[in-house]
């Protein structure tokens, strides 16, 4: 009697140890419905399976129950935030951990809010790659890697396929932002081809797109959209011509379906959807782990575990596991049985650490657990074999310093996957980095063959006979400015030099020297060598070169004109000022020439690209080039225009200026040079927008050339003529004057001088009569210099055989009355 008394306290002592633990609540947002992200309605159950499964074992939180509170968040910012706030703020129960939300457009606000609770948030679904940003989101830990973890399988199925080029087409969200721009690091690291990103307008307008793919050829297109977005990109682009065979699709596998393409609605058929994906590739990370008997912590192996699965939703024992198993609910079920392993750890590490807060008394004021969780997975890599492979937190600060990134696990690439054929392809395994094919792939090609990123491309090069006349004109100008510089440094005490201020003609032709050798650079294509990086670098350089050479010789025809202005007035006394400050002035040019070249390959660096020229059914004929957004290249354009208005105004107030102030001729040189430039900068520009490459390269250049050339010879031709001659100062300021003089003479007067004009005439015609007649009444012997003078002054003696100008004749009538 007494053993059956004892076997029965056991008994009650057992059953009170089992059903007297205690909950753990934990806070679970995910959507009830399937959407058109990731979300299947299976997952819930199987974190629910999952929480049973450690709540009836030992070795998992013996002492404690996890209890879940689902809420249905239905993938809304929205309801989401409302329903957080009902779990956090409008309940009485503590909630340790949070689990979800299925999309990253919701999980990141969910996130930055939960924190503020000190309350961790784990997470299955999501895999923005903004979400692995430790600052903004420092209690939050993913299981599935974020979507940037795929793109080592996406360049690896390039590399096998032998595909080089490929275009992006992005919906623009931090998800497909980041992973996007990603993809176009890894593939230009493996060796292809640098891909376009476009983003998908909200208009619908895909002509820009078309347009691209069509210029380029491109074949291979990667969907980076939401499931409505990516339905009528495909449809928008099967109008124009853009689908299957001749183009091939390559998708995320997180969609709602398989055959997704064909759900919702679109302008086109499902027969037209249909056709314009045949032959698509699905990438997406492997959902079940290969070795189905191993043992898992909760004790159960996978088969276990899809029984329990399949009893729960009333399947069939028969259903094959991956349909147990839908979507990424194997991963809800190993992250609840990864938060409760690093609580379980959470438990040891209060009691080994002496605390005296328990993991039940957690309160939303502490920071306890949150900082013990961080610490117990900082330690080292936190991981377990569950159902979907190796479990790892991702993307974690190690106390050692280093990132874990994701390093394990595999992905699989299906081909033409669809309802009722999901061939598995290829399987990339991370760890390994290497890509394994599953089995032969059937293409869905007209002839059954690989298609090609696209068709065959024939670089033409530059006319050689015309490039080889650019490089010749550039070398004589190159010449001519060396010879220049040679003069310059000679013959700097000149006065002819000193005038023009030394300094000022070394920069201006330092820069025109600059734009020469550019436009050397502009002519070298893949026919001087192979068209990669290092060319880019010539790209680079003859932009610049260009850029900075403009703005030194501008610069300094600029402060030359001013310098000239303001000697007008102050004649030499503040000229060293003004040359200091020209130079100055000439630094910010080249300080705003820097500061765009920094902005415009920080935001839209040089890539290499294309130019079609001719184009046929089995071939194109393209010419490389760089490439870069327009807008930048307008920008320095426009800034140039500037800079050349600027010249020609201050070489008009020049003018108007000595025309007031000087009795020498007007110079018209600094005039001259602005209306050059000006006229030779628009023309450069007008024909940067020619189609044929060739004539354009030659148009451009020839007009560079020119336009430096006849800006040197304005500026220098008269200094080298007067010191070759060997001209002094005062002969050249005479016959300016001289020249001066005539040039009155000529130009067309007004009414005032008109009559001031002749009354001078009439007083000098009296003065020649009165002394003639003089001379006549008492004759003087008039020889010698006096002849001379005399006949200098009125142009002929009495007595010659010259008669008085018939201008002075009434005079003369009126004179002698």
């Amino acid at each position: 009697m007494a053993s059956w008394l004892l076997l029965t306290l056991s008994f009650t002592s057992f059953v009170c140890c089992v059903y007297c633990k205690t909950p753990l609540f934990v806070g679970t947002l995910l959507p009830s419905e399937p959407n058109d992200f990731v979300f299947s309605p299976l997952t819930a159950p199987a974190v629910q399976l999952a929480v049973d499964h450690i709540n009836a074992i030992s070795n998992i939180l013996p002492n404690h129950e996890i209890v879940l509170r689902l809420r249905d968040s239905a993938c809304d910012i929205g309801l989401a935030g409302y329903e957080l706030y009902r779990l956090l703020s409008k309940s009485d129960e503590t909630k340790i951990a949070l689990i979800g939300e299925a999309c990253s457009t919701v999980t990141q606000p969910l996130a930055q809010i939960s924190r503020h609770w000190n309350v961790p948030q784990f997470n299955f679904l999501s895999t923005s790659p903004a979400l692995d940003n430790r600052k903004t989101y420092p209690y939050y830990y993913h299981i599935l890697p974020s979507e940037n973890a795929l793109n080592p399988s996406r360049v690896a199925l390039m590399t096998s396929l032998g595909w080089s080029h490929s275009l992006l087409l992005v919906q623009p969200s931090d998800l497909f932002d980041l992973n996007a721009k990603n993809l176009r690091d890894e593939m230009t690291a493996a060796g292809l081809n640098r891909p376009s990103m476009f983003l998908l307008p909200n208009d619908g307008d895909f002509s820009d797109t078309v347009k691209h793919l069509k210029d380029t050829d491109i074949r291979i297109l990667f969907g980076l959209f939401y499931e409505a977005k990516g339905r009528r990109t495909i449809c928008e682009l099967y109008k124009q011509g853009i689908h299957a065979p001749d183009y091939v699709w390559v998708f995320v596998g997180w969609y709602s379906a398989t055959d997704w393409y064909l759900t919702g609605s679109t302008n086109c058929t499902e027969s037209e959807m249909a056709a314009a994906v045949k032959g698509h590739f699905t990438v997406d990370f492997s959902r079940l782990s290969a070795h189905h008997s191993e043992r898992l912590p909760t004790g159960k192996t996978v088969k276990e575990v899809a029984e329990d699965l399949r009893r729960r939703l009333n399947m069939t024992n028969d259903t094959p596991i991956n349909e147990t198993f839908q979507k990424y609910s194997a991963y809800g079920y190993d992250l609840t049985v990864a938060l409760g392993l690093v609580f379980n750890k959470t438990v040891n590490h209060l009691v080994d650490r002496g605390q005296i807060e328990k993991l039940e008394n957690f309160s939303y004021d502490s920071l306890t657990i949150v900082n013990a969780t961080n610490e117990i997975l900082g330690k080292q890599i936190f991981g377990f074999e569950g159902l979907t492979g190796r479990v790892e937190f991702y993307n974690l600060k190690l106390t050692d310093g280093r990132n874990h990134e994701y390093a394990g696990g595999n992905i699989d690439i299906y081909y033409n996957r669809n309802v009722t054929d999901s061939a598995l392809t290829f399987r990339y395994n991370n760890a390994r980095e290497s890509l394994t094919k599953v089995q032969q792939i059937r293409w869905t090609t007209h002839a059954g063959v690989r298609p090609v990123d696209r068709r065959p491309h024939t670089l033409r090069y530059s006319d050689e006979p015309m490039f080889i006349l650019v490089v010749l004109l550039a070398c004589i100008g190159i010449i001519g400015t060396l010879a220049l510089l040679f003069f310059n440094s000679m013959h700097r005490r000149h006065w002819m030099v000193m005038k023009s201020v030394p300094r000022l003609n070394e920069l201006l032709l330092a820069g025109s020297l600059l734009v020469y050798v550019s436009v050397i650079l502009f002519g070298f294509d893949g026919q001087f060598f192979k068209f990669n990086d290092s060319s880019l670098v010539s790209c680079f350089l003859s932009t610049s070169f260009l850029a900075i050479g403009f703005s030194v010789t501008f610069g300094a025809v600029l402060v030359r004109t001013v310098t000239k202005i303001v000697g007008q007035y102050f004649k030499k006394t503040f000229e060293s000022l003004l040359v200091l400050l020209g130079t100055l002035l000439i630094g910010l040019l080249l300080f705003i020439d820097g500061l765009i070249f920094i902005v415009w390959f920080a935001i839209n660096p040089w890539e290499k690209g294309e130019q079609i020229l001719e184009q046929n059914g089995r071939a194109i004929f393209v010419r490389e080039k760089c490439t870069s957004v327009e807008f930048w290249g307008y920008v320095l354009i426009v800034y140039k225009l500037i800079v050349l208005i600027l010249c020609l105004v201050a070489a008009i107030i020049r003018v108007h200026i000595r025309k007031s102030t000087s009795g020498v001729r007007t110079s018209y040189t600094d005039l001259l040079v602005s209306m050059t430039g000006l006229g030779m900068g628009f023309a450069a520009f007008g024909f940067m927008f020619i189609s044929d490459p060739g004539l354009q390269f030659v148009l451009v250049s020839v007009s560079l050339v020119l336009l430096v050339t006849i800006i040197i010879v304005l500026l220098f031709g008269k200094q080298v003529y007067v010191v070759w001659k060997g001209l002094s100062e005062t002969e050249v300021v005479q016959s300016q004057r001289q020249s001066g003089i005539e040039m009155t003479t000529l130009r067309e007067l007004s009414e005032l001088e008109r009559v001031e004009l002749k009354e001078l005439r009439n007083r000098n015609c009296n003065l020649k009569i009165i002394v003639e007649k003089l001379l006549l009444e008492r004759p003087v012997a008039v020889h010698g210099s006096l002849a001379d003078d005399v006949r200098s002054v009125f142009g002929y003696l009495p007595g010659d055989s010259v008669t008085t100008q018939s201008s002075c004749e009434n005079d003369s009538v009126q004179a002698s009355k």
